[in-house]
């Protein structure tokens, strides 16, 4: 199914079909976003069939995009959240899955039988709760959606004068620029860590290099990124 083409989400939608999974926002394909439009038509086209709409919020949740979720921030609710990564805190590999109270009433009566060895890690879930009672009382994503635009607004007046980078995608802490080539990009990642700053080019896009600073960024730091990148454009269209 063609992500964002809602006309053939409702072709493809049909009453066999058990759920519809997606990422909100494709980080590692150049942090392709969804429209918000496609995504409240997908839940309505998910909700007739009696499908499941299930978002996977790995890297977009606990306050990527300014909210504390993409489906926050696009204000469209799924059955289903996955969420992980952040849930850690940064000290812990753990994982989630959030659903509906609909969802939960089922697996009461039918209880999902998945087996796995470190399931339930008890330090694990200490470090998550522990995690989530930071999240609340910072709210790091307020901050995120703030220092977000304007490390965007930045950005923007880079790419004008830089031909060699095509475009920008994402939202808040979260963004994607995209390069000539994968080679440029690889490139360009090489000249951005020798200016201090750790990137890493997109998993699928890999003509894309991901910018996910942390979300306590300063107005310093959004300017040392800036400088930094800006250096490392310069750089890079001299070396080309």
């Amino acid at each position: 199914m063609l992500f964002n083409d809602i006309s053939a989400a409702r072709k493809t939608i049909t009453k066999r079909t058990a759920a519809v999974i997606l990422e909100p926002i494709q980080v590692e394909n150049n942090c392709r976003t969804a429209d918000k439009t496609y995504l409240q038509e997908l839940r309505l086209a998910c909700d007739k069939a009696g499908a499941l709409l299930i978002f996977d919020e790995t890297q977009t949740g606990f306050g990527r995009t300014g909210e504390k979720f993409a489906a926050d921030y696009f204000g469209v609710l799924p059955h289903i959240m996955l969420i992980g990564e952040a849930l850690g805190g940064g000290l812990f590999p753990i994982g989630a899955m959030i659903f509906t109270s609909r969802i939960k009433k089922f697996f009461d009566t039918h209880p999902l039988i998945h087996l796995l060895t470190f399931g339930g890690h008890d330090v694990g879930c200490r470090v998550a709760s522990a995690a989530l009672d930071v999240y609340e009382q910072a709210r790091p994503w307020k901050n995120a959606g703030r220092q977000g635009e304007k490390l965007k607004q930045k950005l923007e007046a880079i790419l004008a004068s830089n031909s060699k980078i095509k475009s920008m995608n994402g939202i808040g802490l979260l963004l994607a620029l995209r390069l000539e080539n994968a080679e440029g990009a690889a490139k360009f990642c090489r000249s951005l860590m020798n200016n201090g700053i750790l990137v890493k080019t997109g998993e699928v896009a890999k003509d894309s290099v991901i910018i996910r600073p942390p979300l306590t960024l300063t107005d310093q730091d959004v300017d040392e990124i800036v400088a930094g990148i800006e250096r490392a454009s310069l750089s890079y269209v001299v070396a080309e």
